[in-house]
């Protein structure tokens, strides 16, 4: 899915829930400034996606109630800023069949939800290229050619118990927040630094902010980034110098800020 801000700072966007889901609560908001979604360990946000067929309502409607994402990951530096959501839901309802389905499989609804009459939405999806990269303090964002950050949350649904085929709880465990990075190889001392970082077993706090236009701008902030030991590989008139999956960690361990997203 693209990722589309609101397009006026301090707005959710349209995948508000999708983002409450991620994190495990809702955004703080800071009007007319920014969203801020961070972790909660004590969180549940499941939500609901629908899917209509647009205008024809005989055809099947569908939607999955109680959605909890497990692995997240934002691919930077495309032509369209885009990213991946995959998770469980609680059970997948449709139309042509909800009235034989149980109370418990219908998740509360008494009727199946039609298509609003008006939807609404607002902003636009964003390049992912343009905007700035600090790593370590530096700014290296004319370096970088590829990124990835991905997120494992930790959270799940527990089907298998003995009284219901539906799940009835969802778990937490261990959050996996990790960043890969690709750079044009060069003799600057930003890079350099870095390269000895990782040998060092070092860490560094890296934000990316994806945008340049207040109200379209998405900014990553991951904590205390252990980067693993680059490998070069030649690209035949240039050298790449790739960072692989490296973690982030909590600032301190009573902290959940091992990554934040703004949208502002």
């Amino acid at each position: 899915m693209p990722v589309i801000p609101s397009g006026t700072a301090g707005t959710a966007p349209d995948a508000d829930a999708v983002y409450g889901g991620i994190f495990g609560q809702a955004g703080d908001v800071t009007a007319s400034t920014n969203v801020v979604y961070s972790f909660s360990d004590t969180g549940v946000y499941p939500f609901t996606l629908f899917s209509f067929f647009h205008g024809v309502s005989t055809l099947t409607q569908r939607l999955v109630y109680g959605c909890v994402p497990e692995q997240v990951s934002w691919q930077l530096n495309g032509n369209i800023f885009t990213q991946t959501v995959s998770g469980m839901g609680v059970y997948r309802l449709d139309s042509d069949n909800f009235s034989s389905e149980s109370t418990a499989q219908k998740g509360g609804y008494s009727s199946y939800p039609t298509e609003p009459s008006s939807p609404t939405t607002v902003g636009a999806i964003i390049p992912g290229f343009g905007g700035v990269a600090t790593i370590d303090g530096t700014d290296m964002s004319l370096q970088l050619r590829s990124c990835t950050i991905s997120l494992k949350t930790g959270s799940r649904l527990m089907p298998d118990l003995f009284g219901s085929a539906l799940p009835q709880f969802q778990v937490g465990g261990q959050r996996e927040v990790t960043a890969s990075f690709g750079f044009v190889d060069n003799d600057g001392s930003a890079l350099i630094a870095i390269k000895n970082l990782a040998k060092q077993y070092g860490t560094c706090n890296i934000t990316i902010t994806v945008g340049t236009v207040a109200g379209y701008q998405v900014v990553f902030t991951l904590k205390s980034v252990q980067l693993v030991v680059p490998d070069m590989s030649d690209e035949t008139d240039f050298v790449t110098t790739s960072f692989a999956a490296s973690a982030a960690h909590a600032s301190a361990i009573a902290n959940t800020d091992d990554m934040t997203l703004t949208f502002q």
